[in-house]
């Protein structure tokens, strides 16, 4: 919907992209919400697919390093389809937050202090300034549905469990301005 209020004034066109990763049975009701939202705005929409758990066995990879690599061939690979010259994904400054305090616990250099890049060859994440209940501030403010991925709440995935656990608990235990320092390390680091 931003992008979409967006693509008049400045000029572009938007089309919609959704991979089902094959994971959960709920992933079908996603993206047949996609699907309805992308139609209400008339915006064209393209769907893909694939059998990630399985995807995950074969490679050794976690799920989520199966579902991340599965998603960014599907859409550089729609992109280069429908000749598209930018790729914006929804991944928020809450997200960013939680990738530095993952790579700083799995052990990481410089460049994987400065989190997730604001634009990687044609992938770019206009909302990386945006905490992620900004966002939802801004759905629930302008009447927009959304989906709260259930996924997000199991602790079994690394991520879930900085979010849901540690973070938390660093705030309220050790230091209240945890996130506005990562992001302010990420800044240090990306510079």
């Amino acid at each position: 919907s931003m992008l979409h209020q967006l693509s008049e004034p400045m000029g572009f066109a938007l089309e919609t992209a959704h991979f089902h990763h094959g994971i959960r049975a709920s992933a079908d009701g996603e993206m047949e919400h996609v699907r309805r939202a992308a139609a209400a705005i008339g915006v064209p929409f393209h769907a893909g697919a694939g059998d990630v758990p399985a995807e995950a066995e074969r490679t050794g990879d976690s799920l989520e390093e199966a579902a991340r690599k599965a998603r960014y061939r599907f859409l550089h690979a729609k992109a280069a389809e429908v000749r598209a010259t930018r790729v914006a994904t929804g991944h928020t400054r809450t997200d960013h937050i939680e990738t530095v305090l993952m790579r700083i616990i799995r052990g990481t250099g410089l460049r994987g202090l400065a989190g997730i890049p604001p634009r990687r060859g044609i992938v770019v994440r206009p909302l990386l300034v945006l905490a992620r209940e900004d966002t939802e501030t801004y759905c629930r403010t302008n009447g927009i549905a959304f989906v709260d991925d259930e996924s997000n709440r199991d602790t079994r995935f690394f991520r879930n469990r900085v979010r849901i656990e540690l973070l938390p608990l660093i705030e309220s235990r050790y230091h209240a301005g945890v996130r506005e320092n990562l992001a302010r390390l990420a800044h240090a680091a990306r510079s």
